[in-house]
């Protein structure tokens, strides 16, 4: 193809593409495979607050069927709520893909990262590190590495399983990842991958349709001390409120 490449997600900082792409996922991470053959004949985009959703059509310029894998990453999140209000899960339960106008069922790919610095002032890089296969070595779950994205298990176990792992890049990176709470809470980042198996007819048009809510969100960190700030009885009790429900 002349690059599979289609999908938005919108993030409370912009827009952040989620491409769709042939390829595979290997245990090292994606792996993305170009088709010449393939190419993209159309792309219709709606995007709002609500939802987004996109239209294809790719069309096979030769006279054979070929059938790819095609994966659709979605960006990072990360794993401390207290950091990020965006509803993650709603995305996660939101997501549907037609081909043809049939609803198909993707498979489920979940990656985990932690991150990395590097060098000082101007010379300050992050960067992130796979951490998959060494956080299931750890005892992590495939559950347990999508819950940034469903929150439905306990993240301080979570953590927990990570801060305990003895595997040495994990014992170097957590220490660059940990919390300033009492909890020690591990700061990762979670990517889902959907990926399923398309077949392009030959000489013909195939028609992808996704569609989703965006992740809309953010915080903002900030610190009141009661004594010497203007807090009423009221705005402490909306504190107190959005923190349970976060």
């Amino acid at each position: 193809m002349r690059f599979l490449l289609c999908g938005l997600t919108a993030l409370c900082a912009g827009i952040v593409s989620a491409n769709d792409s042939t390829g595979y996922v290997s245990t090292g991470g994606v792996q993305y495979i170009k088709n010449d053959n393939i190419s993209m004949q159309s792309e219709d985009l709606f995007i709002s607050k609500n939802i987004i959703k996109v239209d294809y059509q790719f069309k096979n310029e030769t006279q054979q069927d070929i059938t790819e894998n095609i994966l659709f990453p979605l960006p990072m999140v990360e794993s401390y709520l207290y950091s990020d209000f965006a509803d993650a899960p709603s995305l996660f339960k939101s997501f549907k893909v037609q081909v043809n106008g049939k609803t198909i069922q993707p498979q489920i790919h979940a990656r985990a990262f932690l991150s990395k610095t590097t060098g000082e002032g101007d010379d300050w890089v992050q960067t992130y590190v796979d951490v998959t296969e060494n956080f299931k070595r750890c005892g992590l779950t495939e559950q347990e590495l999508m819950n940034p994205w469903q929150n439905k298990l306990d993240s301080s176990r979570i953590s927990q399983k990570i801060v305990n792992c003895k595997d040495e890049k994990i014992k170097d990176l957590v220490q660059n990842n940990l919390t300033d709470d009492e909890e020690d809470a591990v700061r990762w980042h979670s990517q889902i991958i959907y990926s399923w198996q398309q077949t392009f007819k030959a000489n013909a048009l195939t028609r992808v349709q996704h569609q989703y809510q965006p992740l809309l969100g953010g915080s903002i960190g900030f610190s009141l001390d009661a004594e010497t700030s203007c807090i009423d009885a009221p705005f402490n009790k909306t504190l107190r409120k959005n923190k349970a429900e976060h």
